[in-house]
């Protein structure tokens, strides 16, 4: 059979025997010790004997050792915080409930995290129910509790009198709201903090001393920034994972619990040591930035990506508090691989907000060549990202000033920067003029400090203006220059940029066979670097390849596949380029009123229909032609009245439909 004994209201090793007799059924007899007597009464016996609770009671742990090699079929299961340390110990590692992200109300409820939640909601609150709306406040607490089964219950203890959102919230400022009042729950279950100041308690000095440093840490570490940061070394990370404090993952990072790390950063904060951590972090993940910059220019992005990927939220906490402590010398060693970074990985929005947080540090300090310089470097940068999520005007101006103070400082590595986001923003708002006088300033300067990928990128980007202005002659001759020199040179991203400029020309050439090898060839880079804008983008270019030679049902698997990318990206506006190939689509399919309806939903959503490509504008007229005027005019406010998301996610449900 299965007995079960409860260990954690013990307060010494001694008392192990006693407790496992009295749940065995065993009495005592004669003066034989009492451990070799209920040994003796188990070899004969056959059982699972579960232990739980043992991690205080350690130095019992020869007594498991001694009932494995006299009682052969008595099998223990023992549950610890702590390793026992036993030569026949198989670990198995015990995480937080399945919490994954969920799309619907009956999704949710398949979830073991979601039903202890509602099972412990309705202890307190039999009317509780889940609705629709609740779901992503629930999946934060999940996600904030980590599966956590006691913080799970606690939280669902506040149903009673707080919204889930609030429940969250709370849980987000710090662990006292995950307690109960119930007064037979067990000491240590009343609260997350009761668990942890217990763990806190068994641990030695030197223990303590790196679980706090090491709370400074977000998203995990490694063993070399545990080293450096919080000096922890393999020897105290291994002791820390014994108790389950550290948690191991297969590629060899190491994690806190978010609770657990809450906890810490606590007890880091009453040390005194906080600061000088945390200047230790940040020092550290700065550094860790800089010698990623070296990666970018060459073959070695894709390492460099990877890299970066498990330390990103690290890396933000490096550049809050440079900005807090107004390092303007550190931010620049972080600046260029922040933007290559937030660019491929399509993390405009969260570049935005680190920006322009130092922005606003710079603008309260009194002006110096140090903050201006450093403020024309980090308004480069901005600019970029601002027309990334989909500010073109607010973009334009943001680049303009970079480089009107850029021009006044020597640092051409920053001003190249800021050219080549302004002929790029140039090339979206259709200004050859700009997007050439840019480029042409930007290869001069590349060319002047020897940067030959930054001369491949400009050469690129006068292949693009010179599509616009339709000389593609001059485009075929930069575009096929720039790709040597990116090739010569080994920068992957820009090879992948090349080929996407190669395709557009042989299209507009008419080459649509050629043009569909660029475009899958620069597809394959996109998908390679998980760009998501640039396999929307190489989508929906082969849409309109097909589109062109009238191949309707591939167009619409790239239109669909584009749109569901963007989506996923949170790229929104930028749908408005497949969307407005989808209204040629429907204009081929001899439904002109639906092709009208798209083209106004395009019209509404953006600020400058120009940004949807000439194809808007030209269909629109032929569409006006076609149609009655009255007739298009109906079509028309109909598309004006839906929301752009709403039509988008139409589509793609008929789609799977």
């Amino acid at each position: 059979g299965v007995i079960f004994v409860p260990l954690a209201s013990l307060n010494s090793a001694a008392d192990i025997v006693t407790t496992i007799a009295e749940n065995i059924g065993f009495s005592f007899y004669g003066e034989h010790l009492p451990a070799q007597q209920m040994i003796d009464f188990l070899r004969e016996r056959s059982m699972l004997l579960v232990l739980d609770n043992f991690e205080h009671l350690l130095d019992g742990a020869p007594l498991v050792a001694d009932i494995v090699q006299n009682a052969p079929n008595v099998k223990l299961l023992v549950t610890s915080r702590e390793k026992l340390n036993l030569s026949g110990e198989m670990i198995f590692a015990m995480s937080g409930l399945d919490f994954p992200e969920w799309e619907t109300l009956a999704d949710a409820m398949e979830y073991d995290a979601v039903k202890l939640f509602m099972q412990s909601a309705h202890r307190v609150r039999s009317d509780f129910a889940l609705q629709a709306d609740d779901l992503v406040n629930l999946a934060r607490i999940c996600r904030l509790t980590e599966g956590m089964p006691l913080a799970l219950v606690l939280a669902a203890g506040w149903v009673d009198v707080l919204s889930l959102q609030q429940i969250a919230a709370e849980i987000k400022h710090g662990i006292d709201i995950l307690e109960t009042e119930m007064r037979d729950v067990p000491e240590r279950h009343r609260s997350v903090r009761a668990t942890f100041d217990l763990t806190w308690g068994r641990l030695t000095d030197g223990e303590q001393c790196a679980l706090m440093r090491l709370s400074v840490f977000r998203g995990g570490f490694t063993v070399e920034a545990a080293q450096a940061v919080a000096d922890a070394d393999v020897r105290n990370l291994r002791k820390l994972a014994n108790q389950a404090l550290v948690q191991v993952s297969p590629d060899g990072r190491h994690d806190i619990h978010d609770l657990l790390r809450q906890f810490s950063a606590e007890k880091l904060a009453a040390s005194g040591e906080q600061s000088e951590i945390q200047a230790r972090h940040a020092a550290f993940f700065i550094e860790f930035m800089a010698q990623r910059q070296q990666d970018i220019n060459t073959n070695r992005q894709l390492e460099a990506l990877a890299l970066i990927d498990p330390d990103f939220k690290n890396v933000r906490g490096a550049w809050h508090f440079a900005v807090n402590q107004h390092d303007w010398d550190a931010l620049p060693k972080v600046l260029h691989s922040l933007w290559f970074y937030c660019d491929i990985r399509s993390r405009g929005q969260k570049a935005v907000e680190l920006l322009e947080e130092a922005v606003r540090g710079l603008q309260s300090q009194p002006s110096t060549v140090i903050t201006q310089l450093a403020s024309g470097r980090i308004l480069a940068r901005l600019g970029w990202f601002y027309n990334d999520i989909g500010f073109a005007e607010r973009a334009a101006n943001t680049c303009d000033e970079a480089i009107r103070i850029l021009r006044q400082h020597d640092s051409p590595q920053d001003l190249v920067a800021a050219l080549y986001g302004r002929q790029k923003l140039a090339g979206f708002l259709y200004q050859p003029d700009i997007a050439l006088s840019a480029s042409h300033e930007g290869l001069r300067i590349a060319r002047a400090i020897g940067d030959r990928s930054w001369e491949g990128n400009f050469l690129l980007g006068i292949g693009w203006a010179n599509i616009v202005n339709n000389d593609l002659t001059a485009a075929l001759q930069s575009a096929e220059e720039g790709l040597a020199i990116l090739e010569a040179v080994g920068n992957r991203w820009g090879i992948g940029l090349a080929y996407s400029l190669l395709g557009r020309i042989k299209a507009d050439q008419h080459d649509y066979e050629q043009a569909a090898q660029w475009f899958e060839k620069a597809l394959i880079f996109s998908e390679t670097f998980g760009h998501l804008y640039g396999i929307a983008a190489n989508h929906t270019r082969q849409a309109g390849i097909a589109l062109a030679t009238h191949d309707l049902a591939t167009a619409r698997r790239h239109l669909l596949t584009a749109l569901r990318v963007f989506g996923d990206a949170g790229y929104q506006w930028r749908a408005t380029y497949p969307l407005a190939y989808v209204a040629e689509m429907f204009a081929a399919q001899d439904q002109p009123q639906k092709a009208v309806e798209i083209l106004a939903t395009v019209h509404k959503q953006r600020a400058l229909l120009q940004l949807t490509d000439d194809v808007a504008s030209t269909l629109r007229s032929e569409l006006e032609a076609k149609l009655d005027s009255d007739v298009f005019a109906t079509a028309w406010s109909r598309g004006m009245e839906r929301e752009f998301n709403n039509v988008v996610s139409e589509l793609l449900a008929n789609e799977e439909e």
